[in-house]
């Protein structure tokens, strides 16, 4: 068997996870891939991404890795902020308007995808960690809220107003720093409709 350690050296710093630009900055040959596949020291995840047989795959994770622009969004980042309980059957992700997404296929997802500027791409971007304790890139809570009222936003309705009313429930929520976002993001008008319908209903009761 041919010597491996170089590549599996990536993998122990890398969460058991190989990319081959990885292999190429470390000047190591492709090739060594396909040997590695064969002898069932790797396995393939998909094109340019490979773990070692003791890895557990973290889909969410090897998807940033790849698309190093996405971050997950919406009903997605509305799971993760913990403003719903539906664990969405898409991920939904947003990326520079300038990048092209059409390749992007994982086994086991579907994928939404919604082009910014880049200046609304950045804003609100905090990282959280999976189920199974790696980094991923998601909109914080107050910019998942706006999102959840773009026009562009066709998901579940009914996760859009479970987000707001558990959003208004927390403690550390800020509720300045959501209207500023949804000034930014052109959706101020819609948000402070439902507000005054939800404090509305809520004396109403």
């Amino acid at each position: 068997m041919k010597d491996y350690s170089k590549l599996l050296q990536i993998a122990k710093n890398n969460n058991g996870i190989i990319m081959t630009k990885q292999v190429v900055e470390e000047k190591i040959s492709k090739d060594y891939l396909k040997y590695a596949i064969a002898d069932k020291v790797i396995e393939k995840v998909y094109r340019g991404v490979y773990v070692t047989p003791d890895t557990f795959i973290d889909k969410l994770y090897i998807v940033q890795l790849k698309w190093k622009n996405i971050i997950f969004s919406h009903d997605t980042s509305a799971y993760f902020n913990d403003l719903t309980t539906r664990d969405p059957l898409s991920l939904s992700i947003t990326t520079k308007s300038k990048d092209n997404l059409s390749k992007l296929e994982v086994n086991g997802y579907q994928f939404t995808t919604f082009y910014v500027s880049p200046t609304k791409y950045k804003l609100g971007i905090i990282t959280v960690k999976t189920m199974f304790g790696n980094p991923i890139r998601i909109y914080d809570k107050e910019r998942t809220i706006c999102d959840l009222f773009s026009k562009n936003y066709e998901g579940d309705k009914s996760v859009v107003i479970e987000s707001l009313k558990t959003y208004l429930r927390h403690k550390d929520k800020d509720t300045l720093k959501l209207m500023k976002y949804a000034k930014q993001l052109g959706v101020d008008k819609q948000l402070r409709e439902k507000l005054e319908v939800l404090v509305w209903t809520h004396q109403g009761n």
